[in-house]
């Protein structure tokens, strides 16, 4: 594997020149300048290894904000034929234009518990890399963030995960001690460990949400749409199921409104899963789905900028907008001294601000 580096670069604005680090012809790495520098490079791939810091870098600038995207993408034509149909008049074509929106929400619904497993499916692969990079295990954290075989099911329900000390430990958040020994007076130590706490605390809430919502029958459907469309929709074809009357009725009212998904168990049995699809299943759904993108860009960013930083301080603290400015002082204060010279604060700097929106 290659390590030597060109630092020549004919467009500084746009990107720098590196070697592959798997072949050692030379590939362009287009990056920001004000966010990237050799410095930075070495520290962090130190701490990742060159593989593990690529991938991390990218998921954390490229690849999550266009999975984000690209659910925006699934769920806005939904709202904007919600739009025109209440302003259509009351009529026979009104009544058509709602039977083809309930065919379009169905459809959204399947593709947006699609994406809410490919979400679940990086967050697992980061959770599997950063706690290789916890223990020391420097080629795991590659490894981590490349295998799909992972049991998502089992990654998201194992307790340590379930505890505000391991987001705690994400963010890096530092004690009243160490940030009085940073030179922080004690109102700035209090103000900028509360907003770390808040960060954590916010993660926690994400990962809750996702784990609880992200079910076996969910964890199938999204394995189906990978391996093989087995989706029965019960207005193009009938599905019998065994069962007494009142399970057939709670059958009936599920298939109604949702579809059904079909796949072999371990012991070739066949299984049928059945997903409810109305208003509330969907918003449901979009809003896990949410949950589960913000906590992997708060994740991998945390954990970015503490690979990145000389003392290994992660800048993701949550403000209340009240006292925003205050605590950017008390985070200047304690980062500064380790960030690279050549990255403006401004541009390093990832602070939320609380909307006061409930996120769980």
């Amino acid at each position: 594997m290659a390590k030597n580096r060109q630092p020549i670069s004919p467009r500084p604005d746009i990107g720098q020149y590196r070697w592959s680090v798997t072949s050692g012809e030379m590939a362009h790495v287009f990056v920001p300048r004000y966010f990237y520098s050799d410095a930075l490079h070495a520290k962090a791939s130190g701490s990742l290894g060159e593989s593990g810091y690529a991938i991390l870098r990218s998921l954390a600038m490229i690849a999550i904000p266009q999975l984000e995207q690209s659910i925006d993408h699934v769920v806005a034509p939904m709202s904007t034929r919600a739009r025109e149909i209440e302003a259509m008049p009351k009529g026979d074509s009104r009544l058509e234009a709602e039977r083809a929106f309930e065919r379009l929400g169905r459809a959204t619904h399947w593709e947006v518990v699609t994406r809410l497993g490919i979400v679940v499916e990086q967050l697992v692969a980061l959770i599997a890399a950063y706690e290789a990079f916890e223990a020391g295990d420097k080629a795991g954290i590659t490894r981590g963030f490349l295998r799909h075989e992972l049991d998502l099911l089992k990654m998201l329900g194992q307790r340590p995960r379930r505890r505000l000390s391991y987001w705690e430990a994400v963010v890096q958040m530092p004690t009243i001690e160490d940030l009085r020994g940073g030179g922080l007076e004690t109102e700035e130590a209090n103000l900028l460990r509360s907003g770390y706490r808040t960060a954590a605390r916010q993660m926690l809430t994400m990962f809750d949400r996702v784990r609880t919502y992200y079910t076996p029958a969910l964890h199938q459907i999204y394995l189906r749409f990978k391996h093989g469309y087995t989706l029965v929709d019960p207005s193009a074809s009938l599905l019998r199921l065994a069962g007494d009357e009142q399970q057939s009725q709670r059958v009936q009212a599920l298939m109604q409104g949702g579809f059904a998904v079909v796949h072999l168990s371990r012991s070739d049995e066949v299984i049928v899963n059945l997903v409810r699809s109305d208003t509330d299943e969907f918003n449901q759904a979009v809003g896990a789905t949410e949950a589960a993108v913000r906590l992997c860009n708060d994740f991998a960013t945390a954990w970015l900028s503490r690979v990145e930083h000389a003392e290994g301080k992660s800048l993701q603290v949550v403000a209340d907008p009240d006292h925003k400015d205050a605590m950017v002082v008390a985070l200047r204060k304690w980062v500064i001294g380790g960030l690279d010279t050549s990255v403006p604060f401004d541009a390093a700097l990832a602070v939320s601000q609380a909307t006061g929106e409930e996120t769980s």
